[in-house]
């Protein structure tokens, strides 16, 4: 190739690299302009103290009103100036394990039974077997399930003033379901007392 035609593209690529080199300079003096006049220093005004969250349950939520030994009473917010409530026992197996939960609620009382527990199981459970409950070294009562929800089976617990007193005197009653996948090995669940005289007091005069 003649030296002159190698300078000639040596000059245009020097001249190309010049000229790109001043635009992109131009262009950034340009930006940091724009973004000085854009975005001046802020002033106390520009900043946000931020918004407190509101610890209030919306209509529909269950809260914890209060805690009386092992028995929660739980509450679901509503638009009435009282909102309902009943006392909550996460019950456990033998491991440890939460299984199944006990929910005790006041009831209009029809003479025989004061008050109404829910009992709420594992959907696997054998519901032909029925729930079983004995408390201290009493004896058992058998109560059988009344439907099945997403959540579990549901057994109806009508509660007497003798079975109320029972409560109020024991330490723990245990729980006995039957799982469907092995309906020879029934399942032992705790439910203590601790708390139930108090928090039961509670209930009915909230």
């Amino acid at each position: 190739m003649p030296l002159k035609l190698k300078k000639k593209g040596f000059f245009v690529s020097l001249i190309k690299t010049i000229v790109l080199t001043l635009f992109l300079s131009l262009v950034s003096q340009n930006y940091a302009s724009a973004q000085t006049v854009d975005n001046p220093t802020p002033t106390a005004e520009d900043y946000s103290t931020g918004k407190v969250v509101s610890d209030e349950s919306n209509f529909g939520d269950y809260y914890n009103k209060g805690q009386f030994g092992d028995w929660t009473l739980r509450c679901e917010k509503t638009k009435d100036l009282k909102d309902p409530c009943h006392l909550f026992q996460l019950m456990l197996n033998v491991d440890g394990t939460p299984v199944a939960e006990f929910i005790l609620n006041i009831i209009e009382p029809n003479g025989v039974i004061i008050a109404g527990a829910t009992v709420i199981t594992p959907l696997e459970t054998l519901l032909t077997a029925e729930l079983t409950i004995r408390i201290g070294e009493n004896k058992a009562k058998i109560y059988p399930f009344s439907y099945c929800i997403k959540m579990g089976c549901v057994a109806r617990i009508g509660l007497t003033e003798d079975d109320l007193t029972r409560y109020r005197a024991g330490i723990q009653a245990t729980v006995t379901m039957v799982p469907s996948r092995a309906p020879n090995q029934p399942e032992n669940l705790k439910l203590s007392l601790k708390g139930f005289t108090s928090g039961y007091k509670v209930l009915i005069e909230n």
